[in-house]
């Protein structure tokens, strides 16, 4: 984590008075963002995609050879021989790009055991399943296998950008538009925070989301989406003031675990404008037992102690508050050692925590070079003993969320009849991101 380096107070604050230019601000949230408007400079108008609409696929007759692969890897499956299995429905794609069952089955089985890369061709056989299941009237289907290819996406290690790209290009409803501009948004803020021009990619994304969002209801915001361009407001352009009313208008989406980073956010914001009381309020909110706890409780009591050493606050509060930051996570800042000295035991282990961080990501980079670690071939999903084409039996203590998603998607490619399948509305896990099944099926979608 890292902490605030600079707190201003605002010059422009009178009677703690803070004024929003209304016009301004409605062009935000109605999409009408031309160059110089609220909040940031865009060259041009955002431009919003349409959705994507269901396109022909060819009339495929499985030949009773392919029928033969599919139930060989159904007995590599019961045998959870994920990596034979998934051999034996890549011999059906090769034939039958767009066949559900093989599709499914080869999604499924490879992301049990794939690395980092191969976890590319599973985010592209799902988002190929949503195109078949589109075509064929299924909306269901194609919602949760497009889900699904989103949280695989998360898994891969390298850049997502073209993977995002592809998932938000078939978004077919408002609500899976904005969540997947949203991810995009978050892969450049992620994994390009430092360069400008992917830092301007994703605002755009971010505005993208929440004009999706206010289409698919009415006066509607993507709050996560709201929250991301307050932190920014207030990073990036150190513009208190903005950050305050699109955190506001991000309050009214329920933000889960992320009401945390709202309320510190907004602290932050708020005693740049010289209203400490108000940001108190804020961060106590932020550190009760019944708030949740995540990386941003830490930079609350952090900004707390902060906040008590410029109110003169006796100093015993400071230093715990100031001692809890540091066991939460927070690494040590020149506000910590002032207010607890170099020797405390809080200090010493955040500077050691620091450090093994370091030693870490060095050897994590040595391993992805060589091959190692993540890259080595083993899954972080978890396996099942049944098969993809067998009923699923009662035992242990049930699947996970993450699983279940996944064995729901399996008995759908066991049990698909064009018509009808076992997933639905209820799948509401989304655990995979996708590209292509392979080059010979991408040249095909692409020459569409």
């Amino acid at each position: 984590l890292a902490a605030e380096q600079a707190l201003p107070q605002s010059e422009e604050l009178q009677n703690n008075e803070i004024n929003y230019d209304v016009g301004e601000t409605e062009a935000l949230l109605s999409g009408e963002m031309k160059s110089g408007i609220y909040p940031y400079n865009v060259d041009e108008r955002v431009e919003v995609p349409n959705l994507y609409q269901a396109e022909d696929i060819p009339d495929e007759q499985v030949s009773s050879s392919a029928l033969s692969y599919m139930k060989m890897a159904d007995a590599y499956l019961q045998k959870q021989n994920f990596k034979s299995a998934s051999k034996q429905f890549m011999k059906v794609l090769k034939k039958f790009p767009f066949h559900i069952p093989a599709l499914l089955g080869y999604a499924s089985s490879l992301e049990r055991v794939a690395n980092s890369r191969q976890l590319v061709d599973v985010v592209m056989a799902y988002t190929n399943v949503t195109r078949s299941a589109l075509a064929l009237g299924n909306q269901n289907l194609a919602d949760a296998s497009l889900r699904r290819a989103t949280t695989v996406s998360r898994n891969i290690q390298e850049s997502t950008v073209e993977v995002l790209r592809e998932i938000a290009r078939l978004s077919f409803t408002y609500e899976l538009a904005a969540e997947a501009h949203f991810e995009l948004g978050m892969e450049f803020l992620t994994n390009n925070s430092s360069d400008s021009q992917n830092e301007q990619e994703a605002i755009t994304a971010f505005l993208i989301s929440n004009e999706y969002a206010r289409r698919n209801t009415d006066n509607g915001v993507h709050g996560k989406s709201l929250l991301q361009l307050g932190k920014l407001a207030l990073d990036r352009e150190n513009n208190p003031k903005k950050a305050l009313f699109l955190l506001d208008q991000a309050s009214s989406q329920d933000l889960g675990d992320l009401v945390v980073e709202y309320l510190v956010y907004s602290a932050r914001a708020k005693y740049s404008l010289g209203d400490s009381d108000g940001a108190t309020v804020l961060l106590e909110r932020a550190i009760a037992p019944e708030s949740p706890r995540s990386d941003t409780t830490a930079l609350a009591y952090h900004l707390l102690a902060v906040i008590m050493r410029d109110l003169g606050v006796n100093s015993v509060e400071v230093e715990r508050n100031m001692e809890m930051a540091l066991n939460l996570g927070l690494y040590v800042t020149p506000e910590a050692i002032e207010a607890l000295g170099e020797h405390n035991i809080a200090v010493i282990k955040s500077i050691h925590r620091a450090e093994w961080k370091r030693y870490q990501q060095s050897a994590k980079h040595g391993q992805q070079r060589q091959g190692g670690g993540i890259m080595s071939g083993v899954s972080s999903v978890s396996s099942t003993t049944n098969s993809v084409f067998a009923p699923q039996g009662a035992g242990g203590d049930g699947p996970s969320l993450e699983e279940d998603a996944l064995t729901m998607l399996e008995q759908g490619a066991a049990s698909y009849d064009g018509s009808s399948i076992p997933i639905g509305g209820e799948v509401e896990g989304d655990s995979v991101r996708s590209i292509n099944v392979n080059h010979q099926s991408r040249a095909k979608v692409n020459s569409r």
